[in-house]
């Protein structure tokens, strides 16, 4: 339970507890801890993501050049496939 606690989202901590309690007969241990590890380092990422969409969405409704941001989000996303 101290796993699910790191995750605010509902659907995140649903399935992260799907995975420790309903535990595929061909799934081992190290692949649910490396599921579990994958959440954890993707969520930080995934925030960053929304954060800067936010400041695109604001930078394009000023008229302002969102292609900083745009560059971010594109790395970020890169990082997070390659998780």
């Amino acid at each position: 339970s101290s796993l699910t606690e790191y995750f605010q989202d509902k659907d995140e901590r649903s399935y992260i507890t799907k995975i420790l309690f309903n535990k595929d007969k061909n799934s081992s241990y190290e692949e649910i801890v490396s599921d579990c590890l994958k959440i954890l380092k993707s969520e930080p990422i995934k925030e960053k993501i929304s954060s800067l969409r936010v400041i695109i969405r604001e930078k394009e409704s000023n008229g302002h050049d969102p292609t900083e941001e745009l560059n971010k989000v594109n790395k970020l996303q890169l990082e997070l496939n390659a998780l």
